[in-house]
């Protein structure tokens, strides 16, 4: 009952935007996958104040924790949902305790052919885990993310 609070209360800070349908815009895949992460200890937060503080983030994962910033999106509902991927996908990162893949040229070069730029990113350091995290968020779907959830992070 706590999860399903949770989620009305991410769906009440998505309706109070500027576009009060974003809420109504999302996937129930993606509602869904927010909801099962929640139901295994994950938190979900939309709008909060690290969203303020890296401006203009698109969203941001934390250990156990992902922060949705919804102003950036402009009502994309999909980009929306690939962002919820992509943070997810961070988390998982986090539970193996590196990226997923060993090769980070060629994490680099796959999310290239997806269109990842780089850009926004001057520590060499994160563009294995970015790119993995894109190319996941722009190729695979929820279904994906959540066995890898299970895989990795609730076993």
């Amino acid at each position: 009952m706590k999860q399903l609070y949770s989620i009305a209360l991410a769906l009440a800070a998505l309706t109070a935007l500027a576009n009060p349908a974003a809420a109504l815009g999302l996937k129930p895949e993606s509602l869904e996958l927010l909801q099962y992460f929640q139901s295994k200890g994950g938190e979900v937060h939309v709008d909060s104040l690290l969203c303020d503080e890296y401006a203009p983030a698109m969203g941001l994962a934390h250990g156990n924790e992902i922060h949705i910033c919804s102003a950036p999106h402009h009502g994309d509902f999909q980009e929306m949902e690939d962002t919820i991927r992509h943070e997810l996908w961070h988390v998982i990162q986090f539970c193996n305790g590196s990226p997923i893949t060993t090769d980070p040229i060629n994490a680099i070069t796959t999310a290239a052919a997806k269109g990842w730029t780089g850009q926004g990113y001057n520590d060499p350091n994160v563009w294995h885990s970015e790119a993995e995290a894109y190319y996941v968020a722009k190729a695979k779907n929820e279904t994906f993310i959540r066995q890898s959830l299970n895989h990795y992070c609730f076993q």
